[in-house]
Formats: structure tokens, sequence, C-alpha cells
């Protein structure tokens, strides 16, 4: 029976135990790849794949795959932290036999634009684990820090208008006590 069981699903078995492995692996992986210093640019790198994801780049829970594979399979080697991720990311081990090459190697150039290096390999992971949970947070990184900027300004101008609602200025013209200022005509 195992005799003629084709290859790729021997393979596939390997990869779902790695996968429920990776939970328990995750506190052995060395603190040099646990770098969070590119977080901004992984964030930009996972807004841009989501925005061109039709055409160009495999799918979110793709790329998660094949980070976690390289870290399972790459964490205990030595390699150089500050070295680019795409020295490695374009291994076939690390995808599935259904994604194209091509989209393998616009992911890569990506990467490279980016410069993620392997010190920021887990962060990646987190972040592809986000946005593959939550794609709404996640599309829209960007649009979301600005979102969240606006609202900052909008409630520091609320607590402005409070605080001088609360301390006296309270028409136009009138001052702390209620009495009109010199120079201003209420009529």
């Amino acid at each position: 029976m195992i005799a003629n069981t084709e290859i790729k699903y021997i393979i596939s078995i390997y990869n779902i135990i790695e996968s429920h492995y990776f939970k328990y692996f995750v506190e052995m992986i060395k603190q040099d790849y646990k770098s969070e210093k590119q977080k901004y640019s992984i964030n930009c790198l996972i807004s841009e794949i989501v925005s061109n994801k039709s055409t160009q780049f495999p799918e979110l829970s793709d790329i998660r795959d094949a980070v976690m594979r390289f870290i399972i399979r790459c964490s205990m080697a030595k390699l150089e932290i500050q070295q680019p991720l795409t020295f490695y990311i374009d291994r076939s081990d690390f995808w599935e036999e259904d994604i194209s090459l091509d989209k393998i190697g616009l992911l890569k150039e990506e990467l490279d634009k980016k410069k993620i290096n392997i010190a920021n390999c887990y962060c990646l992971y987190k972040c592809l684990i986000d946005a593959v949970d939550k794609p709404k947070d996640s599309t829209n990184f960007i649009d979301n820090k600005k979102e969240n900027e606006n609202k900052d300004k909008n409630r520091k101008k609320d607590q402005i208008i409070s605080k001088n609602k609360k301390g006296g200025v309270e028409a136009k013209g009138r001052g702390k006590a209620g009495k009109v200022k010199p120079g201003y005509n209420l009529n």
C-alpha cells in the first residue's frame, strides 16, 4: 500500500506535520531571526502583494508556508542574518509544486527591493499570519496608519475644544469670566 503512494502525497503529509510542529518550534527560534526592524517594509510588501495578487504573486498563505519552512529547515544552521532572504526563498522545497516559478521570481524581486533580510524572517512570518487571518487590516496597512494619524489629530482637536469649554472660552469675544474683551463688538 505505501509502495503505491505517490511521492507528492508523502510530501504533503510531511508539510502538514511540519506546520503542526512549528507552533512548538517557535520557542526555540534564535533571537537573531526575530528582529522587527523591517516591520514597516514587510507590511508595505504585503500591501503591495495583496493589491497585485490576481496576477503577479503567490498567495499570502503560500508565502507564509514557504517562510515557515525556511525557518524550520534553515534557522538551526549558521546563516549570516544580514543576508537577504532572497538567497533562500526560491528553493523549490519551500513551495508547493503548483506555484509558478514566475510568481516566486516576482516575489523574490520585491523582497530584494525591500531588502528584507534573514534576521526579519520571523517578523515576516507573523505579519503574513496577520494578513491571512485579517485581510482587511493587512491590505490597507498604509491607509490604516494614515487613518489612525487622522483619528489622533481629531482626538486632539476634541480635547482642545472640551478644554476651551471647561476653561472659559464659550463664545467668540468673551474671556473666562464671560466679560467682553475690548475691541469686539457683539452687536
